[in-house]
């Protein structure tokens, strides 16, 4: 998508998405700018510990610590109670608090997914 250009005009009208729109709970709420593309990605994370960081000539002060990891699957069809709630994402989440003791005060930075412009900020309720 990075060749496809949006004008201005294109992003004021309420055009519909036409590849996820077909669901009719939805379709009166989301315009063609509010869903991502189907699309492929990718990430990379390089985990070392301290004689690795040393090894590399890394600070231990410019890294992050990872003190907890967790994930979910979930359709969306299916295991919503909510359509403002993100089931899956909170029960994520609340596994992540019990095994680390933590808890949302405790949290700096967070990463969600936005497939669609509200998902980030429903994923943070």
């Amino acid at each position: 998508m990075h060749t496809v250009k949006v004008s201005l005009d294109q992003a004021k009208t309420g055009e519909k998405n036409p590849n996820f729109l077909s669901n009719q709970d939805y379709v009166d709420y989301l315009r063609l700018k509010d869903c991502s593309q189907v699309s492929d990605g990718g990430s990379c994370l390089v985990l070392c510990n301290e004689e690795g960081l040393a090894k590399a000539g890394i600070q231990e002060s410019s890294t992050a610590e990872i003190i907890g990891c967790e994930y979910a699957c979930g359709n969306l069809y299916e295991d919503v109670s909510d359509l403002a709630s993100m089931d899956t994402t909170k029960a994520s989440v609340s596994r992540l608090y019990e095994k680390t003791g933590l808890s949302v005060k405790d949290v700096n930075v967070a990463e969600v997914h936005d497939c669609f412009s509200i998902a980030g900020c429903v994923a943070l309720v």
